[in-house]
C-alpha cells in the first residue's frame, strides 16, 4: 500500500535550493556569498581578533543550537497543524494567525520574559499555589545557558507564518483524486494527509522553512530578551560591537557579520539536504492526530497568555511576588507613555506607512518585470533571497551603502532596509492571487484602447482589492516589527517602538517596555483588522465564464 501512496505523489520540481551540495545553484551561491563577503571588507586581524575574542566558540554553537532547533520545533508542530486543518479540527485558523502574525518579535520577547520569568505570571498562577512559594524561585529562564527560553519563542512566533504560507499552499493543491484513491486503499484520514498532502506541502515549504532557519541564526531582538547573555548568540555580539563606542568594534561587527554568513551557507545547504527525500513523517506512529490535538491544546493558551501578560504588566500597579494579580490598574501610566513614547510612535507610523506603501509599489512592478509569472507552484527563489541573509549581514551591508550616500543614522536609511524585508513579504502575499487574475479580461480591455493604468484601476484594484489591502497590512507589520535593522542604519538617532521596546526592557522598566511593545502589537493588528474589512469587486457571469479558460498572467 505505501508503494501505491507513494506513485500518487504530483511530480513537482525540487526547490532551488535542494541542488545545494552540488551543481549550478550551489555555485551561484557561494559566488554571491564570497561577493557579500567582499562587500563587506573585513581586515585579516579583524578575523583573527573576531576568533580570538573570549566565548565566541560557545557564541557560534549556541546560534547554531538555537536557529536548527527552534526551526525544527516549528517545522513539526506547523505539519501537526496542517493536519488538524486537513482533518477539520483547526477551523477558521485566520482568527488565530492574523494577531500571531501582528505582534512583532520584541514586543512577543517580552510578553513571554514576562510570564516565564522566576516572578513571572506563570509561576504566580501555577506553582506558587502549588508549592507554597514565597520567594521566587531560583532559576536562570529566561537567559538559560541552554537558550531553551529563546527556542521556545522562535519556534512560537514561527509557526504562524509557515502555517499561513502552507494553507495557501494547500489551496492550490488539486489532491481530491489522489485522497479518494488513498481512502480506497484503507488510509485513514490522518495517514492519507502523512502519506499524500504533507509531502507536497513540505516540498513548496522548504524556501520558506530556510528563511526562518537564516533568521533564527541572525536573530537579535529575542535573542536580547530571551537569549543567555554570557556569552550571547553570535548576532547579538556583533551588536554589541557595532553598538560599541570604540570605532575598532566596527570593524569586528564587519567581520563578525562576514563569518555568520560564511558559516550560513553550510547550514542552509544542510538542512535542505537533509531534508530532501525525508519529507514524509515515518510509519508506525498511531497517536500522532491526538498528539497534534493535545498540541494545539496547550499553544493556543500558551500564546494567549503571553498576550495577556503584556497588556497586565502595561497597566499594573503594585504586584508584589506571589500575588497572582496586581493591587490595581495603574492608569497614569498613560501620562508617562504620552511623553515617553510620543516621539517614537510617530516615526514607527510614519516609517510603517512608507514603506508599506512603497513595498507595494515595487512588488507590484517586480510582479510586472517578472520572467516566471505564467509559470504553477510558489514563489521563486529570487522571492525569498533577502530573507535568507542572516540580519546583521543584510543590515551592515546596507549601512556601507548609507554611509556611501551620507544617509547613516537618517529615516531614509531605515526605510530602505525596512524595504528590503517588506517588498519579498508582500510578493508572498500578491504572488498567488495576481497570476491567477484571468488575462481575457485585461485583453479585452487593451483592445478596447485602455491603458495600463486604467487597466489597474478598473479591474486588477476592484478584483484584488482585498489582497492589496492584506499585502499593506503585511508591509506595514513588517516594518513595525524591524529591530536590528533600525538600529544598524539609525545608528541609534531613529527611536521606533520595536527599539524602545528592548530598550526599556534592557533597563528593567516592564511597565514601559510591556506599553510600547503592546502599542507596537496594537499597531499592526489594527492594519490587519482594516484589511480584513475591504472587500473586493465580483466578475461578471460572462467575464466569469471566460476566466478558466484564460491563461495566467
Amino acid at each position: 500500500m505505501d508503494r501505491a501512496l507513494r506513485s500518487l505523489r504530483l511530480s513537482s520540481p525540487p526547490a532551488a535550493l535542494a541542488a545545494l551540495p552540488g551543481g549550478s545553484a550551489a555555485w551561484l551561491l557561494v559566488a554571491a556569498v564570497l561577493a557579500l563577503v567582499a562587500l563587506l571588507t573585513p581586515s585579516r586581524p579583524a578575523l583573527w581578533a573576531v576568533l580570538a575574542w573570549p566565548g565566541v566558540g560557545e557564541a557560534l554553537l549556541l546560534s547554531l543550537w538555537t536557529a536548527l532547533a527552534s526551526t525544527a520545533l516549528a517545522w513539526v508542530a506547523t505539519g501537526w497543524l496542517l493536519g488538524l486543518w486537513e482533518l477539520g479540527r483547526l477551523p477558521r485558523p485566520g482568527l488565530l494567525l492574523a494577531p500571531l502574525l501582528a505582534v512583532p518579535h520584541a514586543a512577543f520577547a517580552v510578553g513571554l520574559a514576562f510570564l516565564l520569568a522566576p516572578s513571572g505570571w506563570l509561576v504566580r498562577l501555577v506553582l506558587a499555589p502549588l508549592l507554597g512559594l514565597e520567594q521566587p524561585p531560583d532559576w536562570p529562564v529566561p537567559g538559560d545557558p541552554l537558550g531553551l527560553a529563546l527556542i521556545l519563542g522562535l519556534a512560537l512566533k514561527e509557526i504562524p507564518f509557515l502555517l499561513f504560507l502552507g494553507l495557501a499552499a494547500r489551496a492550490r493543491l488539486p489532491l481530491a483524486p489522489e485522497l479518494a484513491c488513498a481512502r480506497t486503499l484503507g488510509c485513514d484520514s490522518w495517514h492519507a494527509y502523512r502519506r499524500v498532502v504533507w509531502p507536497q506541502l513540505a516540498q513548496r515549504l522548504r524556501l520558506p522553512v530556510l528563511a526562518v532557519l537564516a533568521y533564527g541564526l541572525g536573530n537579535t531582538d529575542m535573542a536580547t530578551v530571551l537569549g543567555p547573555d554570557l556569552p550571547p548568540t553570535f548576532a547579538v555580539l556583533v551588536l554589541r560591537w557595532f553598538l560599541d563606542p570604540d570605532p575598532a568594534r566596527l570593524e569586528l561587527a564587519r567581520a563578525g557579520a562576514a563569518l555568520l554568513l560564511v558559516l550560513a551557507l553550510p547550514v542552509l545547504a544542510g538542512w535542505a539536504w537533509l531534508t530532501e527525500g525525508r519529507l514524509t513523517p515515518p510509519r508506525g506512529h498511531q497517536g500522532e492526530a491526538a498528539a497534534a490535538t493535545a498540541f494545539l491544546l496547550l499553544l493556543t493558551p500558551l500564546v494567549v497568555l503571553v498576550l495577556c501578560a503584556l497588556l497586565l504588566w502595561a497597566l499594573a500597579g503594585p504586584w508584589p511576588f506571589p500575588a497572582p494579580w496586581p493591587r490595581w490598574l495603574d492608569l497614569r501610566v498613560a501620562a508617562r507613555v504620552g511623553e515617553d513614547l510620543a516621539a517614537p510612535l510617530a516615526t514607527t507610523l510614519r516609517l510603517g506607512l512608507m514603506a508599506a506603501v512603497l513595498g507595494l509599489v515595487l512588488a507590484r512592478l517586480l510582479l510586472a518585470l517578472s520572467p516566471r509569472p505564467r509559470q504553477a507552484g510558489g514563489p521563486p527563489l529570487w522571492v525569498f533571497l533577502p530573507l535568507l541573509l542572516p540580519e546583521p549581514v543584510a543590515a551592515l551591508l546596507l549601512q556601507r551603502l548609507a554611509l556611501a550616500l551620507a544617509l547613516d543614522g537618517r529615516e531614509p536609511a531605515v526605510l530602505l532596509g525596512h524595504l528590503l524585508y517588506v517588498v519579498p513579504y508582500q510578493l508572498l502575499v500578491l504572488w498567488g492571487p495576481w497570476r491567477r487574475l484571468p488575462a481575457a479580461l485585461f485583453e479585452a480591455a487593451r483592445s478596447l484602447g485602455a491603458g495600463p493604468l486604467r487597466r489597474l484601476g478598473r479591474l486588477e484594484l476592484p478584483l484584488l482589492a482585498p489582497v492589496y489591502a492584506a499585502a499593506l497590512a503585511v508591509g506595514f507589520a513588517v516594518s513595525t516589527a524591524q529591530y536590528a535593522t533600525t538600529l544598524f542604519l539609525g545608528a541609534g538617532r531613529v527611536r521606533t517602538l520595536a527599539s524602545e521596546t528592548l530598550a526599556y526592557a534592557a533597563v528593567g522598566d516592564r511597565r514601559l517596555a510591556a506599553c510600547a511593545g503592546l502599542i507596537a502589537t496594537l499597531l499592526p493588528l489594527l492594519a490587519f483588522l482594516a484589511a480584513a474589512g475591504v472587500r473586493g469587486g465580483r466578475l461578471t457571469p460572462a467575464a466569469g465564464r471566460t476566466a478558466p479558460r484564460s491563461p495566467l498572467r
